[in-house]
């Protein structure tokens, strides 16, 4: 048996560094322009730790916080079912929050996520995700780069500092056109993924769907290593993967650039400043949901 993600073992490490692997990530996963929103009449500034920017729930994000577990068992999975309450004005966002975050193995090798969260006091903003860090070569013992990855998307966000521009970017004729399966290599060694190369980018996914608060789970990419022979479909709810050759990993391998790529279902960075973007309001008495699967296979 060999590992196929890139992990922190020691407690301190995963308190102290910013690197979020394996992280449930929350209130609001990925980059706010300066911090700054506005719900109806109401502006909110939110904590800033990338940056001028906000980005994955701030300098004490849901990955910062502990949380309740219970473990579950039915005939078919075994489930870890997290939870805990944040509170109004925590990192900046409005609203108490009860936040649910289910993680599943299944009979069917399946890693199933479910992040739920709903409030009655105020309108929220909600974008969860997990972040974990994926190199199927098996214990990180080569880079991502000769992975195959194909993604359901033929636009792709991109922007000054990490902030989207308001306009999708078409994937055709680019090195971020992962329509059919393809190797890594050429994006990781050429394209600015934030000032290093690599990919960090926000890929809008096909089929995207929601009436009222239910989503579609639809399969949305594949990630491939041809020499373990392992295999992985992602299926999601949500409108954008992000795609994460992980860039700024600065240690020592394999805590190092290009050996492990994040996969990360959401709504698009900074979405609450662009009203044509799929909204992440989350209002009173509503539901948020969004549910992934990572199907594996040899």
């Amino acid at each position: 048996m060999q590992e196929i993600t890139m992990n922190r073992t020691s407690l301190d490490d995963i308190i102290h560094k910013s690197d979020y692997f394996g992280a449930t990530i929350g209130r609001n996963a990925f980059r706010i322009k300066h911090g700054e929103f506005s719900l109806g009449s109401d502006h909110y500034t939110l904590a800033t730790n990338s940056g001028n920017n906000h980005n994955h729930g701030g300098v004490k994000g849901f990955d910062k916080c502990l949380w309740e577990g219970n473990v579950e068992e039915q005939s078919d999975r075994i489930s870890v079912v997290f939870s805990r309450e944040s509170p109004d004005m925590e990192e900046g966002y409005p609203g108490r929050l009860h936040v649910k975050a289910t993680y599943s193995l299944t009979a069917a090798n399946d890693l199933d996520m479910l992040f739920e969260a709903s409030g009655n006091e105020k309108p929220t903003i909600v974008n969860m995700t997990n972040h974990a860090y994926w190199n199927l070569s098996g214990n990180c013992k080569r880079k991502v780069d000769n992975h195959q990855l194909q993604v359901d998307a033929d636009f792709f966000l991109n922007g000054e500092d990490m902030i989207p521009d308001e306009t999708p970017y078409p994937v055709n004729h680019t090195l971020m056109d992962f329509t059919t399966l393809r190797t890594l290599t050429p994006a990781i060694n050429e394209v600015d993924g934030g000032g290093r190369p690599g990919i960090d980018h926000a890929f809008c996914l096909r089929d995207y769907a929601k009436e009222g608060d239910a989503k579609r789970l639809r399969r949305v990419a594949v990630l491939e290593e041809e020499e373990s022979g392992r295999r992985v479909e992602v299926g999601t709810t949500e409108c954008a993967l992000i795609v994460y050759t992980s860039n700024w990993v600065s240690e020592q391998p394999p805590f190092a650039p290009h050996y492990a790529i994040c996969l990360e279902p959401g709504f698009y960075p900074d979405t609450p400043n662009h009203p044509s973007f799929p909204s992440s309001t989350l209002l009173p008495h509503h539901t948020y949901t969004h549910h992934t699967v990572f199907s594996f296979s040899l």
